[in-house]
């Protein structure tokens, strides 16, 4: 049971911010019964929504390239092929936040860095959206399901 938390954690939902004891501490909590029927996704955004926006988030917002996307109505989004600009995405993040790159490239645990920087920004753009504020620090969401109810906690 040890791996299979430890692998959920690995796999978390970026508004959850969430490490292994976390979700350890959920299960004991009597969650794992309560929400058996739920995915993963699901399942980690049910117990509870805190993040911490870091000066690295807003770093790469900052530097994203917004285009409009025309479907349905059409709508404002960042670019999913080119979010900053070239289609090395762990290389720009590198650039983008001065990371000290070796002859050879990125090592593992930076394109793993990356990539979880990367990803958080879902999380990070519904929060800079919900406060209308561009604030790093540390979030929380009472709501369960209102993406617009984020208050800076800290």
């Amino acid at each position: 049971m040890k791996q299979d938390i430890d692998k959920l954690a690995m796999e978390y939902d970026p508004r959850k911010n969430l490490d292994a004891e976390s979700l350890r501490q959920a299960f004991k909590k009597g969650y794992s019964k309560a929400e058996e029927n739920y995915n993963t996704k699901e399942f980690i955004f049910m117990i509870g929504k805190t993040f911490e926006i870091k000066d690295d988030h807003l770093k790469l917002l900052k530097n994203s390239y917004v285009v409009w996307r025309d479907c349905e109505f059409g709508a404002p989004a960042i670019d999913c092929k080119r979010p900053y600009g070239n289609t090395d995405v762990e290389s720009d993040i590198a650039e983008i936040l001065n990371w000290n790159v070796s002859e050879d490239g990125l090592t593992e645990e930076q394109k793993e860095q990356a990539y979880k920087l990367h990803r958080e920004l879902e999380i990070v753009l519904e929060i800079v959206m919900a406060t209308q504020s561009f604030q790093p620090g540390i979030y929380n969401n009472p709501s369960w399901y209102t993406p617009s109810e984020w208050i800076k906690v800290k």
